[in-house]
């Protein structure tokens, strides 16, 4: 299956967090740092998605350090943190899980840019708050809300591949928000249509086109001591995923051939909250939620995309409907200067549902591939009938937490909290414990040195454990062990700097087998250092850039994990030329990736480094309350594949037009 969900004391984005009015924070998991700048969550605003011309999450994390967007030979992007998969990098979206009940991934293209106040990005030594599966790090999006000055937005932007035209894609959104007494209401809804990519060759890449639709609203109403809110949003599209552009049986890098569709996903959320505070010492807040995705993967026995009949192709219907569900209670008591304790209790229930068929029985010859859940296939000798797909799997998790935050003395901030965890699947039951602790000191007030450690365990997802072909039902439970040094300084406003180690271990990674495909555990590292920094050269110009150097390596092997980069550049500039008009630009350099071949003796062999440059001007004409820009992504139309076979797009131009009122 395809689809789901300030390091140190220096600041990453070029733009101030939106504020408290702006964002809808009812139901978002609060962690508290005893002061600003000493945990090392890395906030984008919604005037950084503004400034960088971010449509879709995939497009938002501009210098962010470790993170980078991995495009597969499936076309969808994937992020990585430190390294790690998504799986390990858990989504939120105002405190609730967004990930895939099936495989724990989500496709980011399907979260619109048009309702995010900002995005808090945790990575390494995260908060035990958030429950298991925080391994490598979190992302926590929180939604715009209404506010008390009623106002909207709606804006039409087109792409293409050649200055002139040719077949173009568009993206049009709206959204309106605005309060009346107590009550706050924010609606939002967009429509995105591509006809696919162009590569630097110039050709349209068969099979890249992509459709959603999105809505989304939430309404809040506050008394004196009591707030409750409500959000809602729904999401409908279809995608391709593009297929090797190369043939070669005999090449063992490339992946064979496979002509796959997204004809459907459907999904949509609703999370309701309660928040309670007196100004006093306590606090408390409960949340409940549901998220449901409905996804129907095709693979066709040929590039028409029209039959399934080919006896020698493994194609399958199958139809995943997903479900997350649960509740959590978050309690907070300040003890004034003895320091803050936070706990929460939840509960989640995650629902799989497979149906359909799938060609994979083998008749003559060959010996079957993977499937019943988006497995292998496609480039198998011999003949295969067909079987039918219905299965149901379904599992709870229950979490407690507590954490504590205490300043001892004015310069030294600590952090502690610890978790256990209960993995029910009937037949199945698994158990985990988590611990976290940070420290920070000011060394002077310009100048702060941190360190953290964290044991986290994640559990296998349901296709892990219970894939038709791949599933594992013996899996154990993966623990993370890591690790986190950092040295910030800030010598004046606007202005850092930040050197972080790392080194996360997961025992009992899971992971494809090379032989069989079926999942099993193993054990991966991944380790390295982050350089970022930021600065306000003058009132109109600002600078971010980071560079990150890591290793990932299966270390029951000793070899390096697949597309994995070693080095990750990042330089983002803002000017702004004068009050009305401004310029946006971004360098991405990717280093040191490798693929391992299919089969036969081991062999690994480097993929070429990437150099990407997206620039973007905009003009504001404040009377009219208009917003137009020009912007071209891979501006210098560099090659580049993200896997054998597979070129990435080469140079996009866009061209946009906004009102606001």
């Amino acid at each position: 299956m395809r689809l789901g969900g300030i390091i140190g004391a220096c600041s990453l984005v070029l733009a101030l967090p939106a504020s408290a009015q702006d964002a809808y924070r009812l139901g978002e998991i609060v962690v508290t740092a005893p002061r600003p700048g000493t945990d090392s969550t890395a906030v984008i605003s919604a005037a950084d998605l503004d400034a960088r011309g971010a449509r879709s999450l995939d497009e938002a994390f501009g210098t962010t350090p470790s993170l980078n967007m991995n495009v597969g030979g499936g076309g969808v992007p994937r992020l990585f943190m430190r390294g790690l998969p998504q799986r390990h990098v858990p989504l939120y979206l105002n405190g609730i899980p967004v990930n895939s009940a099936a495989d724990g991934q989500f496709d980011p293209r399907l979260i619109p840019a048009e309702n995010i106040a900002e995005i808090k990005v945790v990575p390494g030594v995260s908060s035990v708050l958030y429950g298991p599966g925080t391994t490598a790090g979190l992302i926590n999006i929180v939604t715009r809300r209404g506010t008390s000055d009623r106002h909207g937005r709606a804006m039409t932007e087109i792409t293409s591949g050649t200055p002139l035209g040719g077949d173009l894609g568009w993206l049009t959104s709206a959204s309106a928000g605005g309060s009346i007494a107590q009550t706050d209401v924010f609606v939002s809804g967009s429509v995105a249509d591509s006809p696919g990519f162009t590569g630097a060759d110039g050709y349209r890449t068969p099979n890249s086109d992509t459709r959603r639709t999105n809505l989304f609203a939430n309404v809040a109403h506050g008394w004196e001591d009591v707030s409750v809110g409500l959000s809602a949003g729904y999401v409908n599209g279809e995608q391709g995923l593009p297929y090797n552009s190369l043939n070669d049986p005999t090449n063992l890098f490339l992946m064979p051939q496979q002509f796959e569709r997204l004809d459907h996903i459907e999904g949509g959320f609703a999370q309701g909250d309660v928040s309670f505070d007196t100004g006093g010492p306590f606090t408390a807040r409960l949340s409940g939620y549901v998220n449901v995705l409905n996804t129907e993967d095709n693979r066709y026995d040929d590039a028409t995309f029209s039959t399934m009949t080919n006896t020698r192709v493994q194609s399958f219907h199958q139809l995943f409907d997903s479900a997350v569900s649960g509740g959590r209670i978050a309690l907070g008591y300040d003890l004034a200067g003895a320091g803050q304790i936070a706990s929460t209790l939840s509960v989640q229930r995650d629902v799989l549902k497979l149906s359909g068929f799938i060609r994979n029985i083998p008749v003559t010859g060959g010996g079957g591939g993977g499937g019943g859940g988006g497995g292998g296939g496609g480039g198998a000798t011999g003949t295969f009938a067909v079987r039918a797909l219905d299965t149901e799997a379904a599992s709870t998790t229950t979490s407690a937490a507590l954490e504590y935050n205490v300043s001892p003395l004015e310069t030294l901030h600590a952090t502690f909290g610890a978790s256990a965890h209960w993995f029910d699947r009937g037949a199945v039951t698994k158990d985990g414990t988590q611990l976290a602790a940070r420290l920070a000191y000011e060394v002077t007030p310009d100048v702060t040195v941190s360190a953290g450690a964290a044991r986290k365990v994640r559990f296998p997802t349901l296709q892990q454990m219970f894939d038709a072909q791949r599933g594992n039902a013996t899996l154990s439970a993966e623990v993370g062990k890591a690790y986190e040094a950092t040295v910030a300084w800030a010598p004046v406003d606007g202005a850092g700097l930040s050197l972080t180690g790392f080194r996360t271990r997961i025992d009992g990674f899971i992971q494809n087998d090379q032989t069989t495909q079926q999942f099993t555990n193993k054990d991966t590292l991944s380790r390295g250092i982050e350089l970022a920094g930021h600065i306000a050269v003058n009132a109109r110009l600002r600078l971010a850039a980071s560079y990150t150097h890591l290793k990932t390596t299966d270390e029951t092997t000793g070899a390096r994990v697949n597309f994995r980069p070693t080095d990750l550049a990042r330089i983002e500039a803002n000017m702004d030329l004068t009050p009305a008009w401004s310029l946006h630009g971004t360098l991405a350099y990717d280093a040191g990736e490798i693929v391992t071949a299919r089969s036969g003796p081991f062999q690994q062999q480097d993929l070429p480094d990437r150099t990407t440059v997206d620039v973007r001007t905009a003009y504001t004409f404040a009377d009219l309350g208009l917003k137009v820009w020009l912007a071209s992504e891979n501006l210098f139309n560099a090659h580049h594949e993200n896997a054998p076979g597979f070129a990435a797009p080469g140079r996009t131009f866009i061209a946009g037009i906004q009102a606001s009122f």
